[in-house]
């Protein structure tokens, strides 16, 4: 029994103004794939574990990733899924797929990349070869993907701690149905709301009690996996937004059963959904009037980890207007960084800061002092 194993991840932020190129991404090929992801806590390193947990030979074809950022151009995607479909092409046959997407890939021309991937091996390997999928819990998943995989399975934890298990919990499922064990059909529900990020996190409500209603969910007999992906809100495609997947050995109704009773519930919460948080006026206000020490401002629409900039000014505008002493702000500003080197220590400047990427995160900022 033979098993290839691919990924190929991007999280791409279409608010950002920076796309995301062939030099952009870090690539693996082969037994390099191996050697790199095994002792890792990806899910390729669970496709890896699983072959001598479950008896397959691996076949790995490439690894392909990048730092989140704006979409990913013709070019970059073009030439990975090139790489995916020719080792499957002009490599060994094998009895079965599993494929790392990361699931809120937006590429020139297909909002929902990560679909047309699978489509595209799906079309290679054909019907009969089972595939089995793994997304990040930021994933925003179209109908057509659930359609063309065999299975789908998420990461259950925000920040992401379980990717290696989702990772063995997927080939479980694909070495099943290759022996004929299962036979895994999916179901997809999609409530109409979108999660801020301030409520993806898995260990609090809202979203705890609809994951140990997914954990409970996958104890019961004919549950192979139960899914939520809360969604990637900085990608403005068709499907953004929350998704549970269900996936039933060969039981449609069940999983359509299972997967609209948790949407229901989801759908339940959603007074719940309203951030109640400060804007940057009245952040720092609050910062500047806490008697606790450090204070930590944090700005949710500029994480480098979800494809922003890092040089929003928003916070250090009103550091400086409201006249507040004794703060750290970082930025992403590479030329304000080499004027203050060339000045020396212990020397003054003058410049603006940040803000430089474009015109959605703030102003740049007048600085002034001693390096």
């Amino acid at each position: 029994m033979r098993v290839a194993i691919a990924g190929f991840s991007h999280e791409s932020n279409t608010f950002s103004s920076q796309p995301t190129g062939v030099n952009d991404f870090d690539l693996s090929e082969g037994q390099d794939l191996i050697c790199h992801y095994r002792d890792t806590f990806h899910e390729l390193s669970g496709y890896i574990a699983g072959a001598e947990k479950y008896g397959y030979e691996i076949f790995p074809i490439i690894a392909a990733g990048a730092t989140p950022a704006a979409h990913v151009t013709t070019a970059a995607y073009e030439k990975n899924v090139d790489l995916i479909l020719a080792g499957l092409k002009n490599g060994p046959s094998v009895d079965g797929v599993l494929l790392a997407l990361h699931g809120a890939m937006v590429a020139e021309g297909f909002p929902h990349a990560d679909a047309e991937t699978v489509k595209w091996v799906r079309e290679q390997i054909g019907s009969d070869v089972p595939m089995v999928v793994t997304h990040d819990y930021h994933s925003n998943i179209p109908p057509e993907l659930v359609e063309m995989a065999d299975a789908l399975v998420v990461y259950k934890t925000n920040p992401h701690i379980d990717q290696r298990e989702r990772g063995l919990q997927a080939a479980s499922i694909l070495v099943d149905a290759i022996h004929g064990k299962v036979k895994p059909v999916m179901a997809l529900a999609k409530p109409e709301l979108v999660y801020n990020i301030y409520f993806h996190n898995t260990s609090t409500a809202p979203m705890q009690p609809l994951m140990e209603m997914a954990k409970d969910l996958e104890q019961k007999p004919g549950i192979l996996a139960c899914s939520i992906a809360a969604g990637y809100q900085y990608a403005d495609v068709p499907h953004m937004g929350p998704s549970i997947v269900v996936v039933t050995d060969g039981d449609i109704d069940l999983a359509e059963l299972h997967a609209q009773s948790i949407s229901k519930r989801m759908w339940d919460l959603r007074d719940e959904l309203i951030p109640q948080v400060p804007n940057p006026a009245q952040a720092v206000e609050l910062a500047k009037n806490s008697n606790k020490f450090p204070v930590c401002l944090l700005d949710f629409g500029d994480n480098i980890g979800g494809g922003s900039t890092g040089d929003s000014t928003f916070i250090l505008h009103e550091l400086l207007v409201q006249s507040v002493e004794g703060w750290v702000c970082t930025l992403w500003d590479p030329e304000g960084a080499e004027k203050c080197f060339k000045a020396g220590i212990n020397e003054r400047v003058d410049f603006l800061a940040g803000g430089h990427t474009d015109k959605m995160h703030g102003e740049p900022c007048q600085i002034s002092g001693r390096v």
